[in-house]
């Protein structure tokens, strides 16, 4: 708005004739001015808040874990500028569960509580059980110059981007969305196959040294093929040097690979130990099988055992699948805990941008070279 009004104004003054460098200065400094602006209130406003000042007086309904939760936030980060008194049960019956907390009395006196104390926002966060009393909390509070907010009990179903989305005056709570919009995919799926291909080209003398190594340490195949599950739960081969013997699972079934893996060949240590054993997968990114990064795929084997032991682990197929991730840039390789890598997968789906994908690649060079975690 503000470089339209400088523009408009520089077009009806006609005496002198600006730069167009000018506007370029005007424009790039506009934004760092506002920007430094902004930041800098922020940080005022969390210092103040953080004093105890002009804090918001909450109270909470409900005695559900999303409840418990809520107060413990609020009590931790004092900066959001919010202070929970307390919390008011069906009953007025103080919680097991929330004991540390201090009961403020029934859902029926809300009204009152927020009178005498001087409430400015009430959270509501009500098991499903209790969805039926909402209505007349709701009544019962009309005149008072109050916030109320709900937390919804399907949380844990959420993804961390909820959106109010209108349609023909009806309102609709977004509680899940495309991972990525279409212009989204197309930059990404555009940058894989430049950054694949140019990487295939460079890196192809390369292909040849370790395929000549392959072949000279064992015998049996240069090239290891192996189904894993990609996008949609798709089933797609994926390409890697072979690094173990050709009968590594003969006698054990499908299982991860260990530290001192015996089973590995004396090349394929180094490969794993470098991420080399990897690189064939350009091939498959190339393919359109998968991305430069993405969650690392699994096989069918692994995949139905976590998805019936780890919430939301098959939200990891909703994009394709990488060569790296969020989750291996972090130190969660090998034989990690798949419940925390899972969660560093859907956070990397639900903040895809293309400077996200960048910091993993440069962060993926940094830990190859390390080699801590490869095995």
């Amino acid at each position: 708005m503000g470089m339209l009004v400088v523009m408009a104004g520089a077009f009806f003054y006609r005496a002198f004739s600006y730069s167009r460098v000018v506007f370029g200065i005007i424009g790039v400094t506009t934004v760092v001015f506002v920007s430094v602006e902004r930041f800098a209130i922020m940080k005022f406003e969390q210092w103040w808040y953080s004093k105890g000042y002009d804090l918001k007086h909450v109270i909470i309904v409900g005695t559900s874990n999303a409840a418990n939760k809520v107060f413990q936030s609020l009590t931790f980060h004092r900066s959001l500028g919010y202070k929970a008194l307390g919390y008011c049960s069906m009953n007025g019956s103080t919680e097991d569960a929330m004991s540390h907390i201090p009961c403020l009395g029934s859902m029926s006196s809300v009204p009152d509580l927020i009178k005498s104390h001087n409430i400015d926002v009430v959270l509501i966060a009500l098991n499903e059980e209790e969805h039926s009393y909402l209505h007349n909390l709701v009544r019962d509070c009309q005149g008072l110059n109050v916030e109320m907010m709900m937390v919804p009990d399907i949380l844990e179903l959420m993804t961390s981007l909820v959106q109010i989305k209108h349609i023909e005056g009806i309102p609709f709570l977004g509680i899940k969305s495309p991972a990525l919009s279409t212009w989204n995919s197309i930059i990404k799926r555009t940058f894989d196959l430049v950054f694949a291909s140019s990487i295939l080209f460079i890196a192809s003398p390369l292909f040849l040294i370790i395929a000549i190594l392959i072949k000279l340490d064992s015998k049996g195949p240069i090239i290891y093929f192996q189904e894993r599950i990609g996008l949609n739960g798709e089933v797609f081969q994926v390409f890697k040097f072979r690094s173990m013997r050709t009968d590594a699972e003969h006698a054990s079934g499908p299982v991860w690979s260990k530290k001192q893996d015996s089973r590995a060949t004396r090349i394929g240590k180094i490969l794993r130990r470098l991420s080399l054993d990897e690189l064939p997968q350009l091939i498959n990114v190339i393919n359109g099988d998968m991305s430069i990064v993405g969650p690392r795929p699994e096989r069918q084997h692994f995949v139905e055992q976590f998805k019936k032991e780890v919430p939301r682990y098959l939200e990891r197929h909703r994009v394709r699948t990488g060569m790296t991730g969020w989750a291996q840039v972090n130190g969660l390789r090998g034989n990690a805990s798949i419940t925390e890598r899972t969660k560093y997968d859907i956070y990397y789906i639900e903040n895809w941008s293309l400077t996200f994908d960048l910091k993993i690649i440069l962060k993926t060079i940094h830990a190859v070279l390390l080699g801590n975690d490869a095995y």
